[in-house]
């Protein structure tokens, strides 16, 4: 164990790490069925076992007391602030829900080993920490990931690769998912079917190495600082991606907002791509709600790509994410971005666009200006918004103009803010006013319009 660590932060120079080893198997794969021949492809843990071996097969699956208490001294031990972020962690097994790796903030937590998915998310729900869900691409019921079950304030992430192969399409394209015994790219529990069905989450790769400590498969983040606060906090935003292994460099916004955002806008977005390749860059594919809305050849170690989608959307909500592919084979993904057309693009007028949350007043004045928010969602049971902030901002040059920030909405629901622009920035259609605030689901959101279109 200490192995790992040493050679995470010494000899592959790391940034951050966490071991999730296997905690409990809270069945036995294929609820107690075992594969009495051999196989073709590689073996699983269960081929071959009978109920004789039962008891191995469990224990292999299991962390120890002890072993718990080094994995936290290790944590605690190996930490060193803006230079090795360590983070506890372990993996809760389960043939029928899937295999989820629960990774805490803090260093001293126990082992929380319910029987099932929702008394895990209810064990956790005070908790500060994250659920990811591990190889989601095999068979419900052979380890594949049960996606009825989601906890969209917990599960921020998904894995897309492992050193099983890829979860990312169900049929498995790309670095098809290894263990026959598991079912392989099985559909239904695909990265992108689960994005299809609209949830939020980023893109993370995890190793999954039960011996080497040198088989990487890697996780890229973007923080402020190299300390643990900061780089949860780019994990939890979803300001990350994954690759299988080398330190390819994906930085991917739309319209100013890094990869992982949730915005609404009133314009077609714009889109800027840029990758720093370790070898010949092959293809980069920018894909939309699951297909390929624009692909490049490169054939370079580095590339930069700019455009606008002015696609007609086809739903309300509408996610983005890039992928990489070089020549020698490595790829890399980008955590999505999720976009909204608001009403007042008129092309999206007779199709389906997002309601806000907020609607945004603007009136001009000779003397000054009025902005009102206004919270339009009538029922506030399952609506919280934190940590709003106003912003008008030139969107040419992103100069900011006004800002103010407010903890909560009032009692009424509403916001009013009076502010002065100077005379010759007065109201011009470069002027875009932005809301940015926090959900029931911690998420952070925005609301861009333009204030005279």
């Amino acid at each position: 164990m200490e192995e790992h660590f040493r050679v995470a932060r010494k000899e592959l120079r790391l940034d951050f790490f966490a071991i999730a080893d296997n905690a409990k198997l809270t069945e036995d794969p294929i609820k107690r069925r075992f594969y009495m021949r051999e196989l073709e492809g590689p073996r699983g843990a269960s081929d071959g076992r009978g109920p004789e071996t039962l008891d191995s097969l469990i224990e292999f699956h299991r962390i120890s007391k002890p072993d718990w208490q080094k994995l936290q001294r290790l944590v605690r031990d190996y930490y060193e602030p803006y230079n090795f972020v360590t983070f506890l962690a372990y993996e809760w097994c389960s043939a029928t829900y899937g295999d989820h790796n629960v990774y805490y903030f803090n260093d001293d937590e126990p082992i929380r080993l319910p029987s099932n998915l929702p008394d895990l998310y209810k064990e956790l729900s005070e908790t500060r920490c994250m659920i990811i869900p591990h190889h989601s691409g095999y068979a419900l019921g052979r380890r594949g990931v049960n996606w009825n079950y989601h906890n969209p304030r917990l599960e921020r992430l998904v894995e897309i690769f492992s050193l099983h192969g890829s979860s990312e399409e169900p049929q498995g394209s790309y670095f098809p998912l290894k263990n026959i015994g598991m079912g392989t790219n099985v559909p239904g529990g695909s990265v992108q079917e689960i994005l299809n069905r609209g949830y939020k989450l980023g893109i993370m790769a995890s190793s999954d190495c039960h011996e080497d400590p040198h088989q990487l498969v890697l996780t890229g983040v973007y923080s402020e600082e190299l300390t643990r606060e900061k780089i949860w906090q780019g994990l939890w935003d979803r300001h990350c991606f994954g690759t299988t292994g080398e330190k390819i460099e994906i930085k991917f916004s739309m319209d100013d907002y890094p990869m992982g955002s949730i915005y609404a806008t009133d314009t077609f977005p714009g889109i800027k791509i840029s990758i720093q390749g370790t070898r010949r860059i092959q293809r980069v594919d920018l894909i939309k709600n699951g297909g390929i809305l624009k692909s490049w050849e490169v054939n370079k170690e580095n590339a930069t790509f700019q455009m606008i989608d002015e696609t007609t959307p086809s739903k309300p909500d509408n996610y983005y994410y890039v992928r990489v592919l070089q020549e020698n084979g490595s790829m890399g993904w980008s955590s999505p971005i999720w976009v909204s057309y608001l009403p007042e693009l008129e092309p999206v007028r007779g199709y389906l666009f997002w309601e806000p949350e907020f609607e945004l007043l603007f009136t001009a004045k000779k003397k000054g200006s009025k902005m009102t928010l206004i919270c339009t969602n009538e029922s506030l049971e399952h609506f919280s918004a934190r940590n709003i902030r106003f912003q008008i901002f030139r969107k040419t040059t992103s100069e900011k103009l006004f800002g103010a920030k407010f903890p909560k909405l009032n009692s009424e629901h509403s916001i009013s803010v009076e502010f002065f622009l100077k005379r010759n920035q007065r109201v011009y259609s470069d002027l875009v006013c932005e809301v940015s605030y926090r959900d029931f689901y911690d998420n952070l959101r925005h609301i861009r319009r333009t204030m005279l279109r």
